[in-house]
């Protein structure tokens, strides 16, 4: 099966690996060229038309080919034949993904970066659609997203940090520890059950019961929400959803608490602890918290498409005004998908925590739900697949805000890391579970 790189930056470090066709490479080359001619012609013919790009396109530009490339021809069964830890193979098909990238991409149903990874071998890169609608510039690998609640790994990796300097345990009780007596917060809450999402207290949108974050500033302006006490008022008085540690309930204002412990010990801003302790330790060179009305250079911005009634795009809305301007530690760090892979990889190599801390992070604590395929668990902020024998199929971080999907899945027994980030809500999702499709084939 020939494949061709465009958008898609493949690298094969194995030789052994591939098996190399030279009347194969010939044919899929004149393939490429061809290709590449037609494309050239049709953006020469959208010239001059620029009010009518194509959806997902920007003008004068192929979105098949944004940048020069190289053409690759492979001839194999697959793609891509990469290694299990045991001995065993499986495959991606690489041409398939980027094609079907592509295709949502042009459907309006994608815009961000794809970045697929196997120890320190890159196997997928690829960027698509548009970081500013309103200019027509382009997605780039070096872009840098709005992380959502992915932000939370950070948070979780900081409180174990500090658990291994001994300035406070799991069963630290957080409501006498934080001065918070005279909240509805129970004051048998810990510092567990907030990592794990088991102590029950209120969140400021209840989103497991279907209700809208974005409809929290509609009566308080988030832009009155900079620092991380500041949003106590949304949730420190609200009625607990359960008694701590009696039920498991995806709750954001959790982080909001370890983030003021970590502000407490530390005697930093979150933010500044995160740039100190996780970012800089963990050569996350291009990540930080960005404000949205600030100008940032390589800032995807997010917006969503409205709707009319036959499911037309009638507008493209921003979400300036969805979520607070600045990253807290419940969600809003920007990164780029090379530093949120190299974070993961960081952790798992044991560069941000002791070796016990280590395995603890990367250990399933309380049961979630439970699905067709997998059992979902939930561990220090990252979540996890795990199937019927009990191993881990995956662990994962995932979020959404308006304007905003991320996703970083790990797969222990391959080594391989899929990080997903868009600038549209919901543009994550899909091409997570047809890239889980492809490496468990």
């Amino acid at each position: 099966m020939a494949f061709y790189a465009s958008n898609a930056m493949l690298r094969f470090e194995d030789p052994q690996m591939l098996v190399v066709d030279p009347v194969a490479l010939i044919v899929g080359n004149v393939k490429w060229y061809v290709t590449w001619l037609y494309y050239s012609i049709m953006n020469l013919r959208r010239q001059g038309k620029p009010d009518h790009p194509a959806p997902g396109q920007a003008q004068g530009q192929s979105l098949l080919y944004t940048r020069p490339c190289k053409p690759i021809h492979v001839s194999n069964q697959f793609d891509r034949v990469i290694r299990r830890k045991g001995g065993s193979n499986f495959m991606i098909a690489i041409d398939e993904l980027e094609r079907y990238l592509q295709q949502r991409t042009e459907e309006d149903a994608f815009s961000g970066v794809v970045l697929i990874t196997q120890g320190s071998s890159q196997l997928f890169a690829g960027a698509y659609g548009y970081a500013s609608r309103s200019w027509k510039v382009p997605n780039s690998l070096d872009m840098r997203f709005d992380s959502a609640s992915v932000t939370k790994l950070f948070t979780s990796v900081a409180i174990l940090q500090l658990i291994d300097q001994g300035l406070f345990a799991f069963d630290t009780r957080v409501i006498d520890f934080l001065g918070l007596q005279g909240t509805a917060i129970s004051h048998d809450v810990n510092v567990y059950h907030l990592l794990t999402h088991t102590s029950g207290i209120a969140d400021d949108a209840e989103e497991e019961n279907g209700e809208d974050y974005a409809d929290v500033w509609k009566t308080r302006s988030n832009y009155s929400v900079i620092e991380t006490v500041d949003f106590l008022p949304q949730f420190a008085y609200k009625t607990a959803n359960f008694p701590p540690g009696q039920g498991c309930r995806y709750c954001n204002c959790s982080y909001v608490l370890l983030g003021l412990l970590i502000e407490k010990v530390s005697g930093l801003s979150y933010r500044d602890y995160v740039r100190q302790h996780i970012f800089i330790p963990a050569g996350m060179i291009h990540s930080d918290f960005f404000r949205m009305d600030i100008v940032n250079e390589h800032v995807a911005e997010g917006c969503d498409p409205v709707h009319d009634e036959q499911g037309n795009i009638l507008v493209w809305k921003k979400n300036i005004y969805s979520y607070p301007p600045i990253g807290s530690p419940d969600g809003g760090a920007h990164v780029t998908a090379d530093d949120l892979d190299r974070f993961l990889r960081k952790v798992k190599a044991g560069a941000l925590l002791s070796p016990h801390m280590t395995s603890a992070f990367f250990t399933p604590q309380v049961m979630h739900h439970v699905q067709k395929e997998w059992k979902h668990m939930y561990g220090y902020g990252i979540e996890f697949g795990v199937d019927d024998t009990g191993s881990t199929m995956f662990a994962e971080k995932e979020g959404h805000n308006a304007g905003v999907s991320a996703v970083i899945r790990h797969y222990p027994e391959q080594d391989i890391n899929v990080v997903i980030l868009a600038n549209i809500i919901n543009g994550a999702w899909e091409p997570r579970k047809m890239i889980h499709g492809l490496l468990i084939m």
